[in-house]
């Protein structure tokens, strides 16, 4: 997830967005979040599969190993 910092109503808030995009279609899916854990990053596939209603049969990660070790923690 990436961080995102919004003024809303004259307070700066910090988002964490969750970004999907396919590989061949250019189709881009982003939402955001008040926190990053388990359960949010659960809540963003969720989002996106229903989104384009189904799933791929092969999703791939960027940079997978820090998102594991952010959401999951170090063991």
């Amino acid at each position: 997830m990436k961080e995102v910092k919004l003024f809303i109503k004259g307070k700066l808030k910090t988002f964490q967005m969750a970004v999907f995009t396919s590989a061949k279609g250019n189709y881009r899916f982003a939402k955001l979040f008040p926190k990053q854990d388990t359960s949010c990053f659960q809540e963003a596939h969720a989002a996106f599969f229903e989104n384009i209603k189904g799933v791929y049969h092969t999703v791939v990660y960027d940079n997978a190993k820090v998102m594991v070790k952010k959401i999951c923690g170090k063991e």
